[in-house]
């Protein structure tokens, strides 16, 4: 991990994957981004959300054939746009201290 960033109920990291299961997707070697939202505590399904790399996120327009994949810097991530299922996520975020005096 090369950058986590909170803000109340949320999360951003990035990451360089170094390695992929057999049948993973072709990801080592890349840095990507993902996001949490903490929705709260609840009881039955979670309003947690998390963002994540997928087929539409991270590209430039293109010509033709595929568009190109734009690279990600550290602490780039989409938006939280997907529902948590099963299980869920705590941020617990700490704001910034003051600078100091003097």
């Amino acid at each position: 991990m090369d950058c986590l960033v909170t803000g109340p109920n949320t999360a951003t990291l990035t990451a360089v994957i170094k390695k992929v299961g057999p049948g993973g997707p072709p990801w080592a070697g890349k840095r990507l981004g993902f996001s949490v939202h903490d929705g709260g505590t609840d009881k039955g399904g979670s309003r947690d959300r998390v963002g994540f790399p997928w087929e539409m996120v991270n590209l430039r327009p293109g010509g033709a054939g595929e568009p190109p994949e734009a690279e990600v810097g550290t602490c780039m991530a989409p938006a939280p746009y997907v529902s948590v299922t099963k299980g869920g996520y705590a941020v617990r975020h700490a704001d910034l201290l003051p600078p100091p005096r003097g």
